[in-house]
């Protein structure tokens, strides 16, 4: 998995061209390849990289993410990724509902957590798959993995070469830990890569969010592990996928 600043640093669905950080521990992306830290980035940040969602929201912050939260339709994975990538709010500072935060963590983010059975504090844990699980279990999909971490999703259900628009994709990060990587909806391929809708993936800004972006990208260091068919995402699994 790759860490918000990992992926971040490496590697997203915005206006035009985003992409998704790994999935272990924070992240994000963009259209041009920014560098990416990885959400499942598990060590210490690099030193020249500030930490970020290390303090807890504003009240009316909270407010505004329980109503962000409350609108989220409930028809299907790939309508929930594409509500919040179409997020317009931004709070007092500026920063978007749908993005991570200079230094408080943002409440809808600490949100998708809860779809997950791991320990997290703020939202600097890598948020790509519990965005995945979040959205799945939002339109009543059965089959989320439960996990933080992108690489439970290897050996997900469904595992196919047909591959059709809201397909679950799955990126391994090469080189590196055997679990980290990136996970979102495929909704295109492209001449070198594939646009993926997810989170934790760099937006134009550099920053940490949820849009669509061409992944892998220069320097994202992510290769293509797997497709998963949606559909066979409705039931429960037992047992729960493991990496």
């Amino acid at each position: 998995m790759i860490d918000r600043r990992e992926f971040l640093v490496g590697s997203c669905l915005g206006a035009g061209i985003l992409l998704t950080h790994g999935c272990t521990s924070n992240l994000s992306l963009q259209a041009q390849g920014p560098t990416v830290l990885g959400p499942d980035y598990s060590g210490p940040l690099p030193a020249d990289l500030y930490t970020r969602g290390t303090k807890p929201p504003l009240t009316e912050e909270e407010a505004v993410a329980r109503r962000i939260i409350r609108r989220a339709p409930t028809s299907s994975p790939i309508a929930v990724m594409q509500y919040f990538a179409g997020l317009r709010e931004v709070n007092r500072d500026g920063e978007a509902y749908n993005a991570g935060w200079a230094t408080r963590w943002n409440p809808v983010i600490v949100e998708f957590y809860t779809a997950t059975d791991n320990t997290y504090t703020g939202d600097t844990t890598a948020w790509c798959a519990a965005f995945l699980n979040w959205c799945l279990a939002r339109a009543n999909y059965k089959g989320g993995t439960r996990s933080t971490v992108s690489g439970t999703f290897r050996n997900a259900p469904g595992r196919t070469t047909t591959l059709a628009r809201g397909d679950i994709i799955v990126f391994k990060k090469t080189g590196g830990a055997s679990c980290r990587g990136h996970v979102g909806l495929y909704v295109g391929k492209t001449r070198t890569g594939f646009r993926v809708l997810g989170g934790n993936q760099t937006n134009v800004n550099g920053h940490s969010s949820i849009n669509v972006r061409e992944v892998p990208f220069p320097g994202s260091h992510l290769a293509l592990h797997s497709f998963h068919s949606i559909s066979a995402f409705r039931q429960p699994l037992q047992p729960l996928p493991t990496c």
